[in-house]
């Protein structure tokens, strides 16, 4: 089969798989957390990197700062692990519950994003999935973003850094945790732990034709091939009812990664599905998490 048929096959598959953002929680999700009572108690600055016009936004409590605050870095959900995402408003739900606790927060755009009505265009997809792949599926963004962060506010520690995500960020979070000495914790709701099954093969061999080496992205970066490379502890959220990212898929991360030596801690609830489950109880969860571990980060500096 032509490599440009593969290609657009593999992408109206992939099409069947919808990106995870706020809405799929209902309508009323956003509201939960994303609210203008939690907007008045946060500050919010927004900035491009200049290398790649990707945007950079960041969150921190109102009023006189302690000092040094600990630094949530956090991806933009809703990626189909083969293109990047653009930040909207109502990912501020996601963003708004850290600050409010205490940190600063650095949420950053993931280069290659591709818009729905461009899901047949092969031009487009290839375009997007170069820049994805550029940035090694985000993980230079959050470099960028993090970097450019701490140039504009002194107060953000960068020995007190930590990778945070939901759905496809949390696999995000999880490969930072494995590229980045200094991260202090990973934080990852609802993660798709292994990328040699997501997106499909199909795509992998389309993209693959193309030249674009995906298949040795995804041996490269796959949280559950990787565990080995992880540097700092983790925190995995999931949900029973969550088709996403089971928690067989999460057992599975977890035993392997503590096989392999590393600090792994679980939480798991009966319900809420794949996005309600993180904003209602995996976030409180995560902060308290976040904050256990800082104490002894603070300690130790």
């Amino acid at each position: 089969m032509p490599a440009h048929i593969l290609l657009f096959a593999a992408i109206l598959f992939c099409c069947w798989i919808p990106p995870v953002r706020a809405q799929d929680g209902g309508a009323d999700a956003v509201p939960k957390t994303g609210s203008a009572a939690a907007a008045a108690r946060v500050e919010t600055r927004e900035y491009r990197v200049q290398a790649t016009g990707r945007r950079v936004c960041v969150y921190y409590p109102k009023g006189k700062l302690p000092g040094k605050l600990p630094c949530v870095l956090i991806g933009v959900a809703g990626s189909r692990m083969f293109h990047g995402m653009n930040l909207v408003d109502d990912d501020r739900a996601e963003h708004y519950p850290y600050a409010k606790a205490g940190f600063a927060v650095v949420a950053y755009e993931i280069s290659g994003p591709l818009q729905e009505e461009d899901l047949e265009n092969e031009e487009a997809i290839l375009k997007a999935v170069s820049a994805f792949l550029k940035s090694r599926g985000g993980i230079e963004d959050a470099k960028a973003a993090l970097t450019l962060a701490a140039s504009k506010h002194s107060f953000i520690d960068p020995k007190r850094v930590y990778a945070v995500g939901h759905s496809s960020a949390a696999t995000l979070a999880l490969t930072l945790a494995q590229d980045i000495p200094g991260l202090r914790g990973c934080v990852a709701y609802a993660p798709v732990v292994d990328l040699t099954k997501r997106p499909p093969p199909g795509l992998t061999a389309a993209l693959d034709a193309k030249n674009l080496k995906f298949s040795d992205f995804i041996k490269a970066h796959s949280p559950f091939q990787n565990t080995a490379k992880l540097k700092c502890p983790v925190f995995l959220f999931n949900a029973q009812d969550d088709d996403g990212a089971t928690p067989m898929d999460m057992q599975r991360y977890a035993v392997r990664a503590k096989t392999a030596g590393k600090s792994v801690e679980r939480k798991e609830v009966p319900d809420g599905g794949h996005y309600d489950s993180m904003i209602e109880k995996g976030i409180p969860a995560g902060i308290a998490w976040l904050r256990e571990i800082d104490k002894s980060t603070a300690a130790t500096k």
